[in-house]
C-alpha cells in the first residue's frame, strides 16, 4: 500500500475524530445483552487494512486487521488493532472476540459487532465485559485483487461503546 495515501487517509481522519459525540448512541437489540450498562465512548479513526489472498483457487481480499486511533472530545485517548484489541492512553486494555455481527445500514460500510471481552488490565477499560463497533463508515475494500504480493487499506471510522454489566 501507498504510505502517503495511507498517511493522507489517517489525517483527514483528525477532522472527523474532533466532532463530539452528541449524546448516548444507541445500541441495537440484537448487539445489546441484559445488563448492559455503558462505561465509555469513543470515536475511532483509521485504516481497516487488507491483503489479497489465495482461498480456494480464487484471488480474494483478507481482512489484515484495523490501524487505528481511538478518540473522546477530539483528543486521542488509545488505539486499536489486531486481536482485536483497544488500547487506551492509561495502560490499561480489552482483546475481544466476535459474538454477533450485523449488517450495517448501507452494504459501503463495515458490519456492525459485538465483540465479548476476553482479557482485560487495568484502568479505563478494566469493568469492560463487551464492546459494540456501530455507526461504521466505509471499511470495506471493494474490487478485485489481482496480486498476490499486494495490500491496500480502507479507510474506517466508528463508534465503539464499551459495556460493563450492571451490578
Amino acid at each position: 500500500m501507498n504510505k502517503n495515501k495511507y498517511l493522507a487517509a489517517l489525517m483527514g481522519a483528525f477532522v472527523w475524530a474532533g466532532q463530539a459525540q452528541a449524546q448516548e448512541p444507541a445500541i441495537p437489540a440484537d448487539l445489546s445483552a441484559p445488563g448492559d450498562q455503558i462505561a465509555l465512548v469513543l470515536q475511532l479513526d483509521g485504516m481497516q487494512l487488507y491483503e489479497c489472498k489465495r482461498t480456494a483457487g480464487k484471488l480474494t481480499w483478507a481482512s489484515n486487521g484495523p490501524r487505528a486511533a481511538l478518540y473522546k472530545d477530539g483528543a486521542i485517548v488509545g488505539n486499536y488493532s489486531n486481536g482485536p484489541t483497544w488500547r487506551h492512553n492509561d495502560g490499561s486494555s480489552v482483546t475481544g472476540k466476535v459474538v454477533v455481527t450485523k449488517d450495517s445500514p448501507t452494504s459501503k460500510d463495515y458490519p456492525w459487532q459485538r465483540f465479548e471481552v476476553t482479557s482485560r488490565g487495568q484502568g479505563a477499560l478494566s469493568d469492560v465485559t463487551a464492546v459494540v463497533q456501530i455507526d461504521t463508515q466505509k471499511g470495506l475494500l471493494q474490487g478485485d485483487c489481482t496480486d498476490e504480493t499486494v495490500g491496500a487499506g480502507q479507510p474506517f471510522r466508528a463508534t465503539y461503546v464499551f459495556l460493563k454489566t450492571k451490578k
